[in-house]
């Protein structure tokens, strides 16, 4: 089945491009740029693959979504960002990565929500995605560290980490895919970033960096005018669907 090779081959290239990327950029940073990259991914892929036609709020949602993402790769490019990288070529590499992820989620969402069309649940999805980067880690693990952790508090840590980050809100993430188009939930993966960003100020190895925060402030613009624009389309629906009451 096409669709579910296609989540398996993109859930592959998210995980692995989103670790990579965190390695060398401020994590705000890589969020930003694959949460960006996702409302303009969906846009064309929407209509290349379903078929569909979005409405024009919608590439005004991907455009502001897109300026506050390029300020955040400036901020990384510049040395301005939370994380100082060693060098503009890791700097790049990181960038790379980080828009490779996000590209993948973009397709990973569109092939979820065929599956979902095809009447597969989330659990059913979840128990089926990741063959195939189950078998990359595996040979990662082989051939670099090993598979053993360190000590019993790193290993409760990364059971913590496996439950309440992955598996938990990925298969509400499926929900949501599953129960709304495509558009919309990467609209709304758009606001990690702020997020994120927040959080960094709990770890003192991220420098505070404005136009990182800047970046991320018009990403959540343009993220809020979808909701809004959604929110409006879908009163306007609602007062349509209800047939006018006869006053005699």
């Amino acid at each position: 089945m096409v669709p579910l090779l296609i989540v398996n081959i993109t859930s592959a290239f998210n995980w692995i491009g989103f670790f990579f990327a965190l390695k060398y950029l401020e994590p705000a940073v890589v969020t930003a740029i694959m949460g960006g990259l996702g409302p303009l991914s969906t846009l064309m892929l929407e209509r290349i693959v379903r078929k569909h036609r979005l409405p024009a709020y919608a590439y005004v949602v991907a455009l502001g979504v897109l300026i506050g993402t390029l300020m955040l790769v400036l901020s990384s490019i510049l040395g301005l960002a939370g994380v100082r990288a060693q060098s503009h070529s890791i700097t790049i590499i990181g960038l790379f990565a980080a828009s490779a992820a996000g590209a993948s989620q973009a397709l990973n969402t569109i092939a979820t929500k065929q599956l979902g069309e095809l009447k597969w649940n989330s659990t059913r999805i979840m128990a089926q995605r990741f063959y195939l980067l189950l078998l990359i880690a595996a040979v990662l693990a082989w051939t670099g560290p090993s598979f053993s952790v360190s000590s019993a508090g790193n290993a409760g840590s990364l059971l913590l980490a496996t439950v309440f980050g992955v598996i938990v809100p990925l298969w509400i993430l499926q929900k949501g895919i599953i129960l709304s188009e495509p558009f919309t939930v990467a609209g709304m993966l758009s606001l990690a970033p702020i997020l994120t960003y927040a959080f960094q100020v709990f770890d003192a190895r991220i420098h505070f960096s404005t136009i990182s925060g800047l970046g991320c402030v018009v990403i959540v613009t343009a993220t809020g005018f979808n909701i809004y624009m959604k929110y409006r389309k879908d009163l306007k629906k609602d007062m349509l669907s209800f047939p006018p009451t006869d006053s005699h």
